[in-house]
């Protein structure tokens, strides 16, 4: 078995993989698009299948809403690159719900507040005008379409204010 070049296997993926994003049977991506990062200005967004990593980019507060889960295995990725200084969320859709933690960064301290999801949580505040869960320059949450009806999220954020959960259930 002759050992292939880093250029040929690379042209080799190129070729195999023409289309959209593919995933190889690792989870690698074979080859990434443009409209894998969607930046977002505008106040309301509905995630879009092709997206992978969506950077909210509104301090004015951003409502992002998640296509159905079905179980795909789908991974978004949320950027924040604006602190917010409105209402900002990520939420269901359906009666899907979301399972998973939040780590927030405590304001007084070198410490961490961690959160879990309750079992009809539906939505991340990632800043709501209460001052509460975060949405600073750089806060992140991942949701994974794990089952149908279920999302797994993790969000990271310095807190914006008081450290309190930043999952809702409506």
């Amino acid at each position: 078995m002759a050992l292939l070049s880093l250029k040929t296997l690379t042209q080799y993926i190129a070729n195999a993989f023409p289309a959209a994003p593919q995933r190889t049977a690792m989870g690698f991506i074979a080859k990434r698009i443009a409209s894998d990062v969607k930046t977002v200005t505008s106040s309301t967004y509905v995630v879009q299948p092709e997206d992978n990593t969506i950077v909210l980019n509104r301090a004015a507060g951003i409502a992002a809403t998640l296509p159905a889960a079905t179980g795909s295995g789908a991974v978004y990725r949320f950027v924040v690159a604006a602190t917010f200084t409105g209402d900002a969320s990520v939420v269901t859709t359906g009666g899907d719900l979301l399972t998973g933690t939040a780590l927030l960064f405590a304001d007084a301290g070198d410490t961490t507040v961690g959160f879990a999801t309750a079992a009809d949580t539906i939505r991340l505040d990632m800043f709501d005008t209460g001052n509460v869960g975060g949405g600073i320059k750089g806060a992140h949450a991942v949701f994974t379409d794990v089952a149908a009806n279920l999302w797994h999220v993790h969000y990271v954020s310095d807190a914006a204010g008081a450290e309190a959960t930043p999952f809702k259930n409506a």
